[in-house]
């Protein structure tokens, strides 16, 4: 839950609130009131409509302390911040990566290839409409690598995070924020500790 709106006519949110009925975790994790004209259906109805522009507002207030983080991070030089696809996956795969930052329209996806000769796999990132072929295994030489699965990169990121304990957090490419990350490469992490390569 990432906040509470309270709507309904008049005073009676506000007095709903003061009243002493609330515990005082959920009292904090109000965002706003909003004024409805009608209490019942119809004030739900209406406070759904209201609040919209208000849930979207701080969907883009979030966003943008996301992407002013992560850029703040990476203009200090301590190594804390690492964008592009390939560092990114390094970083999350080393256990460095602490939180995930990438547009919602980001096109790759990661698959799963075995080779058939010495049973070697790997999970090999495609960038949009890069060439899937079959390479060399790295293990034993031989050309016998298949693809065994293909996933969307947000799933893989899911899975991952479960994994290595990384927050992922994925930002429009709409908003202004998310058009200036995505000009850095649209998926970027704030590390743990500093990557030594």
């Amino acid at each position: 839950m990432k906040g509470i709106i309270i709507g309904g006519p008049g005073y009676t949110k506000r007095d709903f609130v003061n009243s002493g009925h609330l515990d005082y975790r959920v009292e904090q994790s109000i965002i706003d009131y909003v004024d409805t004209n009608y209490s019942g259906e119809d004030g739900i109805r209406e406070l759904v409509d209201k609040a919209e522009k208000l849930l979207e507002d701080a969907r883009y207030v979030k966003e943008k302390q996301i992407v002013d983080g992560f850029i703040e991070e990476a203009a200090r030089g301590m190594g804390l911040a690492t964008y592009g696809l390939k560092e990114t996956m390094g970083a999350i795969r080393s256990g460095a990566a602490d939180i995930v930052i990438i547009v919602d329209d980001f096109e790759a996806n990661v698959s799963r290839e075995r080779c058939k000769t010495c049973s070697f796999t790997d999970d090999r990132l495609i960038k949009g409409e890069e060439d899937e072929r079959s390479q060399a295994c790295p293990s034993c030489g031989k050309s016998t690598l298949e693809t065994e699965t293909k996933i969307p990169i947000l799933e893989y990121l899911d899975k991952m995070s479960e994994l290595y304990g990384v927050k992922v957090e994925v930002i429009s490419s709409r908003t202004e924020y998310g058009k200036i990350f995505k000009q850095l490469g649209g998926i970027g992490a704030l590390l743990r500790y500093k990557l030594t390569y």
